[in-house]
């Protein structure tokens, strides 16, 4: 409850500060001298900014020295979806001269730990009247910060100390636990993309489980995404700005599974997602003001797929005329049973995605390499992995424009057009930092690297079946490598500074990139890199696809007589067509076979990304495109014929008969 021992008087001056790092002000007048800077605790001693407030040299009125507020919420813990009342009584000493005036200031406040700061700048204004006793029915989305204003007249107001009202998020399962109550009310689970793959070990059978169907609910994303075993649904055409956010990284707890309305599947209509984005900040130059990282993974068992998730950075040009800070999508580090699935990332000039390890001198200590690396083994036959699945999985994605200049502004001639005279920042699309990825069926355009790895020992990944556009970086006025492995910096991790990383599995990859090398290992893999079956535009594999730097061994860097060199070229008619539907909508896509895979982009969507179909050598000029099964005619979806009446159903899936 909020009394009169809560507030002291104050000038406006006092008042007027800045309330945020990306300095946009949200009131004016009278209702900004009453919420700038309130605390979060109403436990606390004469919280600042609370209080009588009076206009610079306005008559005080010595009957306003004792004001009486009371404020208070009927419940200060509700579950989601039910309401409360916040109640009030204002009492002025009899014999004054005023007129009441009363409002109801609120933002969200996820963190209600003791003394928390501020971590949104979202307020709302409530007026309830002129009335000195009365109630309001509130009904929180997430956890809220609120605040009665009392104008009295035209030179004074008493803000009260806030109060908080936690909101309790849902369980999935009413039957899930004993302590379950039947009137807890259920969030519906439209927008689910059920997207195959992995699926995170472990998953507790009670979850909580919130839908965000509206662009306000930012706060209730954090809050959900904070909340270990949550699942998030975040449905298709939702857009989330993140930018008011205070609290610095966004947490991903324990077991939480972010599952967003983009589809980017065979056989389905395209949806592009919500999009959670944040803006740039023109008014910092340093990256402690901007996200770095956006979502900080906490937990393990974590799933963020089918949501499109937009940096500071987009659309290209956005930094071109303000100073810029380092911005990263998504870091953490030393966890297990992460998968990152069918999103689109956009806009982070840092990594759109960074996966660390725990490593030092004396070698690495995570779970991964652990479990994983330190198990990875090699003969004549390639390289051996351990059974089951990997512990960071990060496949169909669509990574672009992860790319930009580090040229102060203005720019002058840098440009996407004009690389030469850009100095970048890293803007690279994956990073494995002391760790192993397995890295399949994404799509890369515009970046520095696609793909990174530091030198470190546990530092490796698998990449398979990746589509690599001819839009890579340049540093110094020189074209860099799509795929890139680190040296080994033995300040950091130790061992020599001649090897690079762990172990490369490259597989089936197609790379448009021709300005450099795809593959440049900066020194001697610990295990061995293995290239095979990939589609590269550069004329030949050593020393041009696959380049080996600091003198490092080509005994370690084994390439298979199947790489195919020198296609610079997916527009021809033997690599692509129009002539089908392969999503369902009734409009002919684009097909495109690399020599390698086969993919598809939706013909009706200029902001389609490329869907992998199948692993296949074969080209257009090679098979034959129709609705030959039943289930093709039935949801017009195109099948792809190779045979005497077999093929691909759909274009994915196994070999077999057609009709």
């Amino acid at each position: 409850m909020a009394t009169e021992d809560n507030m002291r008087e104050l000038t406006l001056e006092e008042l007027r500060q800045p309330a945020n790092l990306f300095g946009q002000r949200f009131l004016t007048a009278l209702v900004t001298i009453a919420l700038v800077g309130l605390l979060v605790s109403p436990a606390a001693a004469q919280p600042l900014n609370v209080g009588i407030v009076r206009s610079p040299g306005g008559a005080f009125d010595p009957c306003l020295s004792t004001p009486k507020v009371n404020f208070s919420a009927s419940s200060q813990s509700i579950p989601l979806g039910t309401s409360t009342n916040l109640n009030w009584s204002v009492q002025a000493p009899t014999g004054c001269g005023y007129s009441l005036s009363m409002t109801v200031l609120s933002r969200p406040q996820i963190d209600l730990s003791p003394g928390a700061p501020q971590d949104w700048d979202l307020w709302t204004v409530t007026d309830v009247g002129t009335l000195p006793l009365g109630s309001l029915q509130v009904q929180p989305a997430f956890n809220t910060i609120y605040v009665l204003v009392v104008a009295l007249g035209a030179n004074s107001s008493i803000a009260s100390a806030p109060i908080q009202v936690g909101v309790n998020l849902p369980l999935a399962n009413r039957l899930c636990g004993l302590a379950v109550s039947t009137s807890t009310p259920l969030i519906a689970t439209q927008g689910v993309v059920q997207a195959t793959g992995f699926t995170p070990a472990n998953t507790p059978t009670c979850r909580n489980q919130v839908t965000i169907n509206a662009n306000n609910l930012a706060p209730l994303l954090v809050q959900a995404l904070r909340t270990p075993n949550t699942t998030v649904i975040v449905n298709d055409g939702i857009e989330l700005d993140l930018t008011p956010h205070l609290g610095g990284q966004i947490t991903i707890a324990n077991g939480v599974q972010l599952i967003g309305g983009r589809i980017a599947l065979p056989g389905k209509r395209f949806q592009r997602g919500p999009r959670l984005f944040v803006k740039p900040n023109p008014n910092a130059s340093d990256s402690s003001h901007w996200p770095y990282p956006l979502f900080l993974i906490d937990g393990d068992n974590v799933r963020i797929s089918g949501v499109r998730i937009e940096g500071p950075g987009s659309p290209p040009d956005a930094w071109r005329s303000i100073p810029q800070g380092y911005a990263k999508g998504i870091q953490f580090e030393d966890k297990i049973n992460i998968e990152i699935d069918h999103n689109e990332f956009s806009g982070w000039n840092a990594a759109a995605v960074e996966a660390a390890g725990i490593e030092n001198t004396a070698g690495p200590s995570d779970r991964v390499w652990q479990m994983w690396t330190s198990k990875v083994t090699a003969d004549p036959a390639g390289l051996h992995y351990p059974a089951g699945s990997e512990p960071v999985y990060i496949h169909d994605n669509y990574f672009h424009n992860n790319y930009y200049p580090d040229s102060p502004a203005p720019w002058s001639s840098c440009s996407l057009v004009n690389r030469a005279a850009c100095t970048p920042y890293y803007g690279y699309g994956i990073v494995a930092s002391g760790t192993h990825l397995l890295i399949e069926r994404n799509v890369f355009n515009d970046y520095f690297h696609a793909i990174a790895a530091d030198g470190c020992q546990g530092s490796g990944y698998r990449a398979y079946r990746n589509l690599v556009f001819n839009n890579g970086g340049v540093e110094g006025g020189n074209s860099v490598q799509a795929f890139d492995a680190h040296h080994r910096r033995p300040g950091d991790c130790g061992g020599s500074d001649s090897a690079a990383g762990h172990d490369f599995d490259v597989w089936y990859n197609s790379f448009l990139y021709r300005d450099w090398a795809a593959l440049y290992i900066n020194g001697t893999p610990d295990v061995v890199a293995v290239i095979g079956s990939n589609a590269f535009a550069n004329d030949r594999v050593i020393d041009s696809a696959v380049v080996l730097g600091n003198h490092g061994d080509w005994g370690k860097v084994w390439t298979d007589g199947n790489n195919l060199e020198g296609v610079r070229s997916w527009d021809d008619s033997s690599h692509h067509s129009d002539s089908c539907d392969f999503d369902g909508d009734g409009i002919n896509d684009r097909f495109l076979t690399t020599g390698e895979t086969w993919w598809f982009r939706s013909g009706n969507r200029s902001d389609a990304s490329w869907v992998y179909l199948n692993t296949n050598t074969l080209l257009v000029k090679d098979v034959k495109l129709g609705y030959f099964s039943a289930d093709s005619v039935r949801n017009h979806v195109c099948d792809v014929a190779v045979l005497n009446g077999s093929g691909y159903k759909g274009g994915t899936g196994q070999y077999g008969p057609l009709n």
